[in-house]
Parts: structure tokens; sequence; C-alpha cells
């Protein structure tokens, strides 16, 4: 978690493989989460403390999870 634009919270995913589809990822995320964010650039960047449930749903997903 870091914070970002007005000292707000946000949940940063970083590491994805170049061919992932990180508009799909993060909008499942951002379902599932219930919550706003983005996929660009390489990273996933949800609104709010994220870090716990994003890596159990993205361990779901398949991906291998390891906290930075």
């Amino acid at each position: 978690m870091e914070r970002r634009r007005y000292n707000k919270p946000t949940t940063v995913i970083t590491g994805f493989p170049k061919d992932a589809d990180l508009h799909g990822i993060a909008k499942q995320l951002k379902t599932s989460l219930a919550t706003g964010g983005t996929g660009k650039d390489g990273e996933i960047v949800l609104l709010g403390d994220h870090g716990r449930r994003a890596r159990e749903k993205l361990e779901t997903l398949g991906y291998h999870v390891a906290e930075a």
C-alpha cells in the first residue's frame, strides 16, 4: 500500500508478464473488491488498502503472488 494524491491509500500491484491483460485483470479485481482503479503501464492501481484481499483474488486467478 502506498499513499497517493490527497494522502489517500492505494494498492499498487506490479510484476505482471508483458503479455498480461492488465485491463481484464484490473476489472476482475475491481468487481470482486468493490473498488475503483486502473490497469496501465505494467501495474494495477486499486483505490484503498486491499493488499490481502487482492492477493487472495490473484491467487485464485492463477498468479503467483509475492509481497514486496
